[in-house]
């Protein structure tokens, strides 16, 4: 697979409270978005803790989002809260899964279009439920994960998106038309 990436620090902020993660071995690849309850170094340490925790954790169990949200809800009791989304892909299988817990979205643009809603809450402080959505992906298919300094407004059908960008261009432009000015952010697209 390929990637683009955008992570951007709110203005006035020393670093973003947003980050994502990827992770890629055998046919498997797991891509992570979190974003820090707030801005700047709180929100972001919150966000190194959780990245670390999956990183750590992410190859035992595979599909089990459950596993990993809860891990991170856990360690994160006594933390600021983070908002999480995540992706499977099990190449081989051609499957795509995706949980997310607050301020999080994935766009899917190919053969179908597909948004799958997060769930409300916030890792580390309330989680509502834990649900992951399966999806039959298709070699073809552009996926966007991002966190909510990105406007919801952000679709596929804009006219002004142009599809046909390599991946990292394709994020640069979702970003400029899309980000929020005042908050951090990270996008995250994959072909």
């Amino acid at each position: 697979m390929k990637f683009g990436v955008v992570e951007r620090k709110a203005p006035g902020q020393k670093v973003s409270g947003d980050s994502y993660l990827i992770e890629e071995f055998d046919d498997q690849v797991f891509i992570g978005v979190l974003d820090g309850q707030g801005l700047g170094e709180e929100a972001r340490a919150s966000v190194e803790k959780a990245k670390k925790y999956i990183k750590d954790n992410v190859r035992n169990y595979g599909v089990g989002f459950a596993d990993l949200v809860q891990g991170c809800h856990q360690l994160l009791r006594h933390a600021r809260g983070i908002d999480l989304g995540m992706i499977w892909i099990d190449t081989k299988q051609k499957r795509l899964f995706y949980t997310g817990i607050g301020g999080t979205e994935i766009r899917i643009f190919g053969p179908r279009r597909v948004d799958f809603p997060s769930q409300s809450g916030v890792v580390g402080l309330q989680i509502n439920g834990i649900q992951i959505h399966d999806y039959n992906y298709f070699a073809e298919d552009i996926f966007v994960l991002f966190t909510d300094g990105i406007s919801s407004k952000f679709s596929f059908v804009d006219s002004r998106i142009n599809v046909s960008l390599p991946p990292q261009a394709l994020a640069e432009q979702i970003a400029e038309l899309f980000g929020k000015e005042d908050d951090d952010y990270v996008i995250v697209v994959g072909v």
